[in-house]
């Protein structure tokens, strides 16, 4: 797999790829409102700074957070949560 880097404002861009356990699961870079959602498959692609931590999230799971540290191909898997959800309101 090759790297795709652009250099932006002194920071270098990824495009980064992967794949989930799950799909319909979001993935956004900490602190910024840009994201994505998984397909059908549960494959991804996003832009960010090498230095950003993508944070991975779905409802029932754990959010898992994972540094991108100059990679450009990241897969994770989202374990069960313990948390129980309370209905009505």
């Amino acid at each position: 797999m090759s790297l795709v880097a652009v250099q932006v404002f002194g920071r270098s861009q990824l495009k980064i790829s992967g794949i989930t356990s799950l799909a319909g699961g979001a993935a956004r870079i900490k602190g910024a409102q840009n994201g994505t959602v998984t397909d059908a498959s549960g494959n991804y692609q996003i832009i960010a700074k090498d230095t950003d931590l993508l944070f991975f999230f779905f409802v029932g799971r754990e959010k898992t957070e994972i540094a991108v540290n100059k990679k450009d191909h990241i897969n994770f898997v989202l374990k069960e949560s313990n948390c129980l959800i309370k209905k009505g309101f």
